[in-house]
């Protein structure tokens, strides 16, 4: 079992820019008198299929007291989402081919592989073998909110049956599983999937403006401009620039209380076609250090990040 300093090392690293609210639109036009207009939505067609490859790396150093602690981490991931409809609706079946996750906290190397025999005894590659063989799917609104996403949840509950006896136990590794693959595997790969777009026509040039939180875990506000940089060939080019800003609100941490005061930036760069929504490449980089108050003791953090993705049609 973890020790608090590491389980909060391990479940920081794990964090997503996730939530949102409407977007801003503005105009940065250098050519005015261009009417040519876009509309760029999350629109896969019913029956189309496409998969993905994904990279999400973190350095994270985070100092209690006299101890300092440098974890490495760094997840890959291979996942097919076929696309049907439920009335409006988009519905999305996932199914993961690939998913390898490496730890280095401190001089302690972790890896962990969905590749893994399923009776394998460690816990955590039981988890991820158990979510190669699982059917996810999600529920995903016109406009790109993700409604619901099932078929993870009984993969979890499996694990803790085999690995864990006392209730004690269960109670906290679960909070660190529905972490893990909520907000390190599923859900911040759907979010780099779906991305939020204004409701209304875009030229070349336009910015627009999306506010969103953070809450499952350590509360933090993200303010990201986004521009309409080209299109080419029906390929949308965007970038971004955000702000990290910290929220005092005190919040639960695998079971701990947590106050943080966060600052950072974040920028990224997307390429999507603009037919279906689907991006076709990404990159997203950040930077973000403060502090956190973990269970009445202070913690300085720094961390950078950086997420990659490249996909292709396969129907």
């Amino acid at each position: 079992m973890m020790n608090m300093k590491k389980a909060f090392v391990f479940a920081f690293s794990l964090l997503l820019f996730a939530g949102g609210c409407k977007p801003h639109l503005t105009s940065g036009r250098s050519n005015p008198g261009d009417d040519m207009t876009y509309h760029i939505r999350f629109n896969p067609p019913s029956g189309s299929a496409f998969h993905y490859d994904l990279t999400n790396e973190s350095n994270t150093r985070v100092k209690v007291e006299d101890k300092d602690v440098e974890t490495r981490r760094k997840a890959e991931i291979g996942v097919n989402y076929r696309i049907s409809r439920d009335s409006s609706d988009i519905i999305l079946q996932m199914n993961y081919d690939n998913i390898h996750i490496y730890t280095k906290n401190g001089d302690v190397v972790t890896e962990l592989d969905a590749g893994d025999a399923p009776g394998s005894p460690d816990a955590g590659s039981q988890l991820l073998s158990g979510l190669k063989a699982a059917s996810i799917v999600a529920r995903v609104s016109p406009g790109g909110t993700i409604r619901s996403v099932t078929g993870y949840q009984q993969v979890i509950n499996k694990v803790l049956e085999t690995n864990y006896g006392q209730e004690a136990d269960k109670a906290k590794t679960r909070l660190m599983w529905q972490q893990l693959v909520e907000q390190g595997i599923v859900k911040k790969n759907m979010d780099q999937l779906i991305r939020t777009f204004p409701d209304s026509a875009l030229h070349v040039g336009d910015r627009w403006k999306i506010n969103s939180t953070e809450k499952e875990d350590i509360p933090f506000d993200l303010e990201n401009v986004y521009q309409l940089v080209s299109i080419d060939d029906g390929i949308a080019t965007i970038r971004s620039e955000g702000q990290v800003t910290g929220d005092s609100t005190a919040s639960m941490l695998i079971g701990y209380s947590v106050k943080s005061d966060l600052k950072g930036t974040e920028e990224g760069s997307y390429k999507i076609d603009i037919r279906t929504g689907m991006p076709v490449s990404a990159e997203i980089t950040a930077k973000i250090e403060g502090s956190v108050l973990l269970a009445g003791r202070d913690a300085e953090i720094k961390m950078e990040t950086e997420a990659k993705l490249s996909g292709k049609v396969v129907k």
